[in-house]
């Protein structure tokens, strides 16, 4: 487990793995800016509310 990342724009980034692979991203903006997240071939565009925590799963769909 990795926690407390910061990544750019002012994202907290909590990140699980298991076997060297993802299983929850944890992502916690500081504004309403959306950005894109990249794991792999896969790409998920998000729309946050700064402040509230964004929960990526294993398969790579927003929870």
């Amino acid at each position: 487990m990795v926690k407390g990342l910061k990544a750019r724009g002012n994202i907290t980034v909590n990140i699980d793995w298991e076997n060297g692979k993802l299983v929850k991203l944890s992502l916690t903006p500081a504004t309403d800016k959306a950005f894109v997240v990249r794991y792999g071939d896969k790409e998920i565009k998000v729309s946050p509310t700064a402040g509230k925590e964004i929960i990526i799963g294993s398969d790579f769909i927003l929870k």
